[in-house]
């Protein structure tokens, strides 16, 4: 299930497979339908011998609930529903990552004129359909193209910045595994690399947290101060403050030079690594 925007171009993507019906309950003598199953017991959550009261259920790590948001959950054959949050996809995430200021929740679409289109199989059917203004607000619709602009450009730079940290971690376990048999020269070299691309990741992201409450004791990062100015721009009907354009364009440049340090890592530093490897008749890193 396809949702277009005006221009045609798809928004979001849900996915998913009919499931199997399931077994119809046997018939008991005389059509008298079997009991319903009893209600399952809600059992405690025990962590380390405790009890519900004594431990609660966690919360939900930011952003699960989006990524099961592009899947379609239960479709079997018949009636269906199907519920978008009209918002465009997430940014980008890496495994573990925290945020503390912000989110990497996708932005809302604008009021206009959109496409649903299902496809089963080699079937496809299309229908339009009107997207209006919560009629709570008066915001302008150059107001509401403002913010949609302003949020957009800031998710796009935190996927690429998010995008780069997983490309850093991918490296850097290749490293990891290969020092395991390398030679002194080698081992030193990806030492040294690691060392570079730390620096870098250690700028736009805080490595230390790891839970929800760790960013109360190691100050955010780039990355997380990026996507706590589009958690703020994003409140309400408004087109960005002045002073959110200037924090934005800020942390952008910042970021930026991270990335032109890490493209020279990747351009420069990565190739001669391998060429080192190359030398040493040792898998290189890709």
């Amino acid at each position: 299930l396809a949702f277009l925007g005006p221009d045609g171009k798809v928004i979001r993507e849900l996915k998913g497979e009919v499931q199997a019906e399931a077994a119809k309950p046997r018939e008991l003598k005389g059509g008298t339908p079997p009991p319903a199953p009893p209600e399952e017991k809600k059992e405690a959550i025990k962590s380390e011998g405790g009890t519900a009261e004594e431990n609660p259920p966690t919360e939900k790590k930011e952003g699960e609930e989006e990524e099961e948001g592009d899947k379609l959950a239960d479709i079997t054959n018949g009636h269906n529903r199907v519920s978008w949050n009209l918002r465009y996809p997430n940014a980008k995430k890496f495994t573990g990552m925290i945020l503390w200021a912000g989110s990497t929740t996708g932005p809302k679409v604008l009021p206009g004129t959109y496409t649903a289109q299902l496809t089963a199989g080699d079937q496809k059917v299309t229908v339009p359909f009107e997207l209006r203004q919560d009629p709570r607000t008066s915001a302008s619709a150059a107001d509401l193209k403002a913010q949609f602009d302003f949020v957009k450009s800031v998710y796009d730079k935190l996927s690429e910045v998010n995008g780069q940290i997983t490309r850093i971690r991918e490296v850097r376990k290749a490293l990891t595994d290969l020092k395991k048999s390398a030679s002194k020269p080698v081992a030193d070299a990806a030492k040294e690399l690691d060392k570079k691309m730390t620096a870098v990741e250690e700028t736009l992201y805080q490595t230390k947290n790891k839970s929800s409450q760790d960013p109360l004791n190691y100050p955010i990062r780039l990355n997380d101060k990026l996507a706590g100015v589009a958690d703020s721009a994003s409140a309400g009907s408004f087109a960005p403050t002045e002073q959110q354009v200037a924090v934005r364009d800020e942390l952008v440049k910042l970021i930026d030079a991270q990335l032109a340090t890490l493209k020279a890592i990747w351009d420069a530093d990565l190739p001669a690594f391998n060429k080192l490897v190359k030398e040493q008749d040792v898998p290189a890193v890709k």
